[in-house]
């Protein structure tokens, strides 16, 4: 991997994401960005325009990511040498997620069924890949538009494989999971139970994709990985020794984060008519 390429990571929400963007911090630290849309022409998706903004923030940027970090957005007009990563989840755990997410830490005063009816919510990961919406070209543009995909599941996976399409850099994949909603398992079980065919019936896109990536696209992948992924895994998950404390590299990060990043995009975002705070 080139030492100038820029590493973007597209967040689909409830995807393990918020923990592969704690690694991406510590690694890159001062290079590292969360970014988002700063003009409202942008329409939600993270932009040229939006990334050129970013780079007179940051003009050391290696890495970016961001719910609204698409591979359908004209990022290559800037940065030619853009590499997309991603993380997908079974998409029916994913679906329950991100509903308990919004009641329980979002507030939002919704039942299930309204949430069933929230058709921006149907084949979600899909609709974050392909401006189309269409599973057939979700799976072209990860397959060839993007340096790694892995599903949430497969983690550690995932992370030794970065690890080697990373070098020559020395990423450290050792981590603690970020971002879990609290009690996950409970109630999950009864609402895909209860639900299970209208939730199919809004994710199918979905499960067709999540079906590609496992069965087509991560054989491919580790086809090319250098010696026994498993074995590396099980290695990995044994010693990966979950870190209770901040790092000093994750405190000088958030510090720029909260003192300059934030504050300087958020200026730049309301001078072009848009809300200081917002992911999108």
């Amino acid at each position: 991997m080139k030492r100038s390429r820029l590493l973007a990571f597209v967040h689909i929400e409830k995807a393990a994401g918020t923990s592969l963007i704690y690694l991406l911090r510590q690694h890159y630290l001062l290079r590292y960005m969360d970014v988002r849309p700063l003009h409202s022409v942008s329409n939600g998706t993270f932009s040229a325009a939006d990334l050129r903004g970013c780079l007179r923030v940051n003009p050391f940027l290696r890495a970016i990511g961001g719910h609204s970090v698409r591979p359908v957005s004209d990022l290559e007009s800037v940065r030619p040498d853009i590499s997309y990563v991603t993380l997908l989840r079974q998409p029916l755990q994913r679906y329950v997620s991100q509903y308990r997410y919004w009641v329980r830490v979002l507030r939002k005063d919704w039942t299930f069924e309204q949430f069933l009816d929230h058709v921006p919510s149907h084949d979600f990961q899909t609709k974050k890949l392909a401006r189309s919406g269409t599973v057939s070209e979700a799976k072209r543009i990860l397959a060839e538009r993007f340096l790694l995909v892995g599903v949430a599941e497969q983690f550690d996976h995932f992370l030794l494989e970065l690890q080697e399409r990373l070098r020559p850099e020395r990423f450290d994949p050792r981590y603690r999971r970020r971002n879990i909603t609290p009690n996950t398992e409970s109630g999950a079980a009864e609402i895909l139970d209860r639900y299970d065919d209208r939730i199919r019936a809004n994710n199918a896109g979905d499960l067709e994709l999540y079906r590609y990536v496992l069965e087509d696209l991560l054989p491919r992948q580790r086809a090319t990985y250098t010696g026994d992924l498993d074995v590396r895994v099980a290695r990995f998950h044994d010693n990966n020794g979950l870190a209770t404390g901040v790092g000093a590299r994750l405190l000088v990060d958030a510090l720029c984060r909260k003192a300059y990043y934030e504050p300087a995009t958020g200026l730049l975002r309301r001078a072009n008519g848009m809300p200081m705070k917002g992911s999108y």
